[in-house]
């Protein structure tokens, strides 16, 4: 949790909950949500998963945004890097979201905002 000073308010508190990585490599690369969670194989995500919350014993934050699960959005002309960014992996995101969302139990942001409210650093 960070203080911050924001829109001139002072002593903010702010929850910084960030995307979750796994290390590969030694670098921190992300899985669980956006073009990375469209572009990787559902069966790593599901390992890279269990791993984080097995091994690690860290939740998982999950993100997708609904256009991510809409394969009759329209497209728009893009080079193809940004095209594979904003498009790649579109028809089987909603396969796989669903896939990840049986294999395991999870809690809305609302839900760990409240666990952290108990904790010492909210006090």
């Amino acid at each position: 949790m960070h203080d911050s000073e924001i829109y001139g308010k002072r002593n903010l508190k702010i929850l910084h909950i960030p995307p979750t990585t796994i290390k590969l490599v030694g670098q921190g690369i992300p899985f669980s949500g956006g073009a990375y969670f469209r572009m990787i194989p559902g069966g790593f995500i599901h390992r890279w998963l269990k791993k984080v919350n097995c091994e690690e014993k860290k939740p998982v934050v999950f993100y997708l945004h609904p256009r991510e699960i809409d394969i009759n959005q329209p497209r728009m002309k893009l080079k193809w890097r940004d095209y594979m960014i904003h498009y790649y992996g579109i028809r089987h995101c909603k396969d796989k979201l669903e896939m990840v969302l049986k294999s395991s139990q999870f809690q809305t942001i609302k839900e760990m905002i409240e666990v952290a409210k108990k904790e010492e650093e909210w006090k």
